[in-house]
């Protein structure tokens, strides 16, 4: 049964517009990231070490900010959907 229900939700998910763009947009940003020097994840050098503490508390931050304003959309989604049960 949960087989069939997570094979329900996986393909509703890939046929969404909102999967996508929110995939797109993380893609790039985690390439940029990647790809360029002047575009980091953590934080930049000065008197704190790459691997400090701090640098990832605010690399944390700086993920749940983007993916809070992009989680909502994509999971609720199918409310409306549901509208019979209103």
């Amino acid at each position: 049964m949960l087989r069939h229900v997570a094979g329900f939700e996986l393909r509703y998910q890939l046929r969404s517009p909102g999967f996508w763009v929110t995939f797109l947009v993380f893609f790039l940003m985690a390439f940029a990231a990647a790809a360029s020097d002047q575009r980091t994840i953590g934080g930049k050098g000065g008197n704190v070490h790459v691997n400090a503490p701090f640098v990832h508390a605010a690399a944390a931050s700086r993920a749940h900010a983007n993916t809070s304003g992009s989680t909502s959309p994509v999971t609720a989604q199918p409310a409306p959907l549901d509208e019979r049960w209103v």
